[in-house]
């Protein structure tokens, strides 16, 4: 999932259990997506009503990612990937994918049993495989939201395990610095995150990707804008609408 994953590629630092107060049920961030220079869709990352899951309240997260009518003649996509994470925001519970990019398709459902110690793949109705998860571990999406709660400085590194259902790794951020930017005629004082993500499927190690987000400096950590460069060229994301709307992250 090239475009959807772009935004949510971000593993971070264990927290001391503080209640979560950079995001709220209800929240809801649309982007306007480019390929080049040319509009090629929108993504839309959401956090949904908590979820009961397995007789505990959970976390809802939710990103979808389609291209315009345009795009759609070349290469249509249509991805949604959704997450569980505990009350607490500890680890992922429960993680599942739908993509559609051109006539490719990846179904995936990851389980995650933290009694044992070991998570469940279930990847376009195959045999299901089982392998061991680290403690504290999360998915390609919670991470993201997991990300939005720790303390950050620049010139630093955040990391915590994260996993794609093949792979358990430690996933790592270089906290580069802290920009003043632009987006849709709106200047939002940020921190430019770059995630080191060679081990996860979406981003092999091909020396020519690379992954640029900014997150406003204040205490909600809002992606504003996404840049990618992989194998299939630049990509972008941009920050145009948020419910509720965002009131102390940007200036006009």
């Amino acid at each position: 999932m090239l475009l959807g994953a772009c935004l949510c590629l971000c593993p971070c630092v264990a927290t001391d259990g503080a209640t979560p107060r950079a995001f709220v049920p209800g929240e809801t961030l649309t982007f306007d997506l480019r390929w080049g220079y040319v509009g090629a869709g929108t993504a839309v990352l959401s956090v949904l009503p908590m979820a009961r899951l397995n007789g505990s309240d959970a976390y809802h997260f939710e990103l979808t990612a389609r291209t315009n009518e345009t795009i759609d003649r070349i290469f249509k996509i249509r991805d949604r990937l959704e997450s569980y994470a505990d009350a607490d925001m500890a680890h992922s519970l429960l993680f599942k994918q739908e993509i559609r990019e051109g006539e490719y398709r990846n179904d995936r459902v990851i389980t995650f049993d933290w009694k044992k110690g070991r998570l469940k793949c279930v990847s376009d109705e195959n045999t299901p495989r089982y392998r061991p998860v680290m403690p504290g571990t999360f998915d390609l999406l919670a991470a993201f939201f997991y990300l939005r709660l720790q303390p950050v400085m620049p010139s630093s590194q955040l990391e915590c395990p994260i996993t794609d259902g093949k792979r358990n790794v430690i996933g790592k951020v270089n906290i580069l610095r802290r920009e003043k930017i632009e987006v849709q005629n709106k200047v939002y004082d940020t921190y430019v995150l770059e995630p080191l993500m060679d081990e996860v499927e979406v981003f092999n190690s091909n020396e020519e990707s690379a992954i640029r987000l900014w997150v406003t400096a204040d205490e909600r950590r809002l992606p504003v804008r996404v840049e990618s460069r992989l194998l299939l060229g630049y990509f972008s994301a941009e920050l145009r609408n948020t419910e509720p709307l965002l009131q102390d992250s940007s200036k006009n």
